[in-house]
């Protein structure tokens, strides 16, 4: 199980234990890999941004050769994936819907190859390794919120630490903090001015950066003619947080090679 799903458990069970919590949320996660920095890490015949543009291109037009113009998009690659989780108390029911594969689906993640068809010429010209080696583009490929990985050792395809080439690793916490933020103030989406020190000191780690998308100013601000920190109540300052006045429409966390975005909405199911 992963991490996110250990957190989300913490919170059905957050909402099961008090009656006065609200009785729902939903939670978008929109994973955004970083499909030309991927390449250039993973194939030895691409060396630059320019690189992996053309080389994406020439695959584009092969594959289409392959079915006849008609490319299928039975691949990974070029793509981001959005997700939505609700969860209801009444029911007990969590349900995560995927717009890429427009159904109903058991965990948050992509596995896969990146590339739909097998072409000999660009393998031969970009140099794409075989499966397995160290350096295939092609081999399969794990996405999920936390990170982002070739898996090559465990027999289930489940990722080592070293396998992971980026990694947002206190996801579920930061969505657990959300959930307790709405909760508290009536709002998830307030832009994020400080985060609690353990998130802080991961994204150091992880060389992760923090996008407030959609910023909006309100009349106060506007008036102000610059930003206003949030007055939140004290659980705020329990556990760390220091929020603005600006209304989000995503929190968005960039890593190396994907980046992640979150929209929270907690409300009364009935």
């Amino acid at each position: 199980m992963s991490l996110l799903s250990d957190f989300i458990g913490e919170i059905r069970e957050m909402f099961n234990t008090d009656s006065n919590k609200p009785l729902a949320h939903r939670v978008d996660i929109i994973i955004s890999p970083n499909w030309l920095k991927i390449a250039r890490k993973m194939i030895p015949g691409v060396k630059t941004e320019k690189d992996a543009i053309k080389f994406f291109k020439e695959y584009s037009k092969l594959a289409g050769e392959h079915t006849n113009g008609l490319i299928t998009k039975d691949g990974l690659w070029d793509s981001s994936y959005h997700f939505i989780e609700f969860y209801s108390k009444d029911t007990g029911m969590r349900q995560i819907w995927s717009d890429f594969s427009k159904t109903f689906v058991r965990e948050i993640e992509m596995r896969g190859f990146p590339l739909g068809h097998e072409t000999d010429e660009l393998e031969k010209k970009y140099t794409i390794q075989s499966y397995g080696t160290t350096s295939s583009f092609n081999d399969f490929l794990v996405i999920n919120p936390e990170f982002i990985g070739y898996p090559k050792v465990l027999p289930d395809r489940s990722l080592l630490d070293e396998e992971k080439m980026s990694e947002i690793p206190f996801i579920g916490e930061m969505v657990r903090l959300l959930i307790q933020a709405s909760e508290h103030t009536h709002s998830s989406m307030k832009a994020i001015k400080e985060f609690p020190a353990r998130i802080s000191k991961l994204m150091q780690e992880h060389n992760i950066t923090y996008e407030a998308e959609g910023y909006f100013w309100n009349a106060d601000m506007r008036a102000a003619g610059k930003p206003m920190e949030f007055e939140d109540e004290k659980w705020a300052e329990e556990v760390g947080i220091k929020r603005m006045e600006n209304d989000v429409e995503l929190h968005t966390f960039r890593s190396e090679y994907f980046t992640l975005s979150i929209n929270v909405e907690v409300f009364n199911a009935g």
